[in-house]
């Protein structure tokens, strides 16, 4: 049943908005910083995103066994962004409400939304589990 509300969810993220949907102004640049540093593994251009105290909180689903649910500080969140730089090559930018928003996978597999102020990322939530990327994804 959760495959197929994810599914359900996946299909109504694709059909609801448009490939290119529009995100501008300083929080798509901060992300698609981050995205960009992630994918060529730029440690220098990380720390110039990730607020000192960055907190990421994620989904059992989205890490490897054993993985805490809850990372902070900025050099923990480099050395994981670095460890699972793999979904960051797959990864694409989206507007959700306004604001930019990282899918990985086609079918989504992840969720990346942030907490961005004053031009840095202070917190984000990676979402795996099948009901929070629905609910997420046809709100």
């Amino acid at each position: 049943a959760a495959r197929r509300q994810a599914s359900r969810a996946r299909h109504r993220l694709r059909d609801a908005r448009p490939a290119h949907a529009p995100v501008t102004g300083e929080k798509r640049k901060v992300v698609e910083a981050f995205l960009d540093a992630a994918r060529q593994g730029n440690i220098q251009r990380l720390i110039t995103v990730l607020h000192p105290g960055v907190v990421r909180t994620a989904d059992p689903q989205a890490l490897p066994a054993g993985a805490p649910l809850r990372i902070a500080g900025r050099d923990q969140v480099i050395e994981e962004t670095r460890i699972l730089r793999a979904n960051a090559h797959v990864a694409q930018i989206r507007d959700l409400g306004g604001d930019p928003i990282l899918i990985v996978g086609d079918p989504t597999r992840l969720v990346l939304t942030f907490n961005i102020t004053d031009g840095k990322i202070r917190s984000y939530d990676v979402i795996a589990d099948p009901q929070r990327l629905q609910m997420l994804l046809t709100r």
